[in-house]
């Protein structure tokens, strides 16, 4: 068994946001395209009130957002050989791009 990091290790955490810089090149998963966040984590993570994630990718800037309860309800667990993780597919979360016009 994988030994789990403490949260404040990895993640940030501020106002009940659970929040991540990754690269989205090395930790994206490719197939199905999704985020995946350790399974321990995300359990934890609601155990101490934690109501949102959020990934920032830092080679594009680009924002990714769930709930927590998404995560759990629509997620699905695999074992790619890092531990049990929990992987949300890509369509499921809201993202903020800065690099995207506006219109209004």
């Amino acid at each position: 068994m994988n030994k789990v990091v403490p949260l404040e290790k990895i993640y940030k955490i501020k106002d009940r946001v659970l929040s991540k810089k990754v690269k989205r090149s090395l930790h994206q998963l490719r197939r199905p395209p999704a985020w995946c966040i350790q399974k321990e984590v995300l359990e934890k993570a609601r155990v101490e009130g934690i109501e949102r994630v959020k990934i920032l990718d830092k080679e594009t800037n680009i924002s990714y957002m769930a709930t927590l309860n998404l995560i759990f309800e629509k997620g699905f667990v695999i074992d790619r050989g890092f531990g049990e993780q929990i992987a949300l597919p890509l369509h499921l979360w809201e993202v903020d791009d800065p690099n995207q016009l506006k219109l209004f």
